[in-house]
């Protein structure tokens, strides 16, 4: 159901992706659903082969401008072992339950 719903708000404006490439294949994503003034990012994904070479972090990092360049408020709920990925990408524990929002003073 989450792939269905991306694909539709994507195609209907209210999602976003950014993919990085090499030779024409996509090796590493970051996705975000988009409300009014903020963005809620759902999902970073990596090829296993890629991985450990900080592209997760860089197509989180340029979603992440280009939505702030939009003046939106970024927001991520983390899960236990995706925590430290996002503190270390500038967002601030902000609330119950995992949430976190993109620290915007960075």
């Amino acid at each position: 159901a989450f792939y269905a719903d991306l694909s539709h708000r994507t195609r209907h404006g209210a999602g976003r992706s950014l993919l990085l490439e090499r030779e024409g294949f996509g090796i590493a994503c970051a996705a975000a659903f988009e409300m009014d003034e903020a963005a809620y990012i759902s999902g970073v994904a990596v090829l296993p082969p890629e991985r450990g070479k900080g592209l997760g972090a860089a197509a989180l990092e340029g979603l992440c401008d280009a939505l702030v360049r939009e003046g939106r408020v970024v927001w991520a709920l983390a899960e236990k072992e995706t925590t430290g990925f996002y503190v270390e990408k500038g967002f601030v524990f902000a609330g119950e339950a995992g949430w976190f929002r993109l620290d915007d003073r960075l």
